[in-house]
């Protein structure tokens, strides 16, 4: 935590002297690093959506109740 701290003030007192393009281009890079994980996490979840995907166009115009359990669909094998 103190590391997170420490880093925080460090950025607010680079954003405070330094040129205003600097600091957007800082942002947008940082902007842009956050789409990685979530990249990873949509391929890691690619089959998960396959199924899902496949369960819903099956028959989209079926009624699914809210608590409908698809934890059979989160398991990850191959079919």
């Amino acid at each position: 935590m103190r590391v997170y701290q420490v880093a925080y003030v460090a950025m607010v007192f680079a954003g405070c002297v330094t040129n205003l393009d600097v600091v957007w281009e800082f942002a947008d890079c940082f902007n842009g690093l956050m789409a990685i994980p979530n990249l990873i996490a949509l391929i890691a979840l690619s089959p998960v959506i396959r199924r899902l995907a496949a369960d819903f166009f099956r028959d989209p115009d079926r009624r699914r109740p809210r608590d409908t359990d698809y934890s059979g669909m989160l398991v990850f094998r191959d079919k």
